[in-house]
């Protein structure tokens, strides 16, 4: 049974309210405190919103990538083990793929700068 609020509901009220309850009657060297709560919260909202598909996408991609299946944690060690990207060309696909993930966890840490291209 789900009850109410939800936790997605509770973070955006909390969030909501430091913004337009607790901000407006912050002392102005607190104000990038409270700004950065209400931030966090966010946050943490769209993570519980988006981070089971791109958890499941990520995991995906991965295994396709290195062949084999595993959980998230051992598929990206592995990718990290069998690839050095510093200082390396990656293969198309692999960046593309990359480029990918991590525009999916942009949308949830700073949304809009997961619609960068690269141009």
């Amino acid at each position: 049974m789900q009850y109410r609020p939800t936790a997605e509901e509770i973070l955006q009220a909390v969030s909501k309210s430091l913004e337009e309850v607790v901000l407006p009657k912050t002392t102005a060297d607190t104000q990038h405190t409270v700004r950065v709560a209400a931030n966090l919260l966010r946050i943490l909202q769209r993570e519980l919103q988006l981070s089971t598909d791109a958890n499941a996408h990520e995991a995906q991609v991965l295994s396709a990538l290195l062949g084999t299946d595993g959980s998230l944690e051992s598929l990206r060690a592995e990718f990290v083990q069998r690839e050095d990207v510093e200082g390396n060309d990656l293969d198309p696909m692999v960046l593309e793929s990359l480029a990918t993930i991590v525009r999916r966890d942009l949308a949830i840490a700073k949304p809009g700068y997961d619609s960068w291209t690269g141009g």
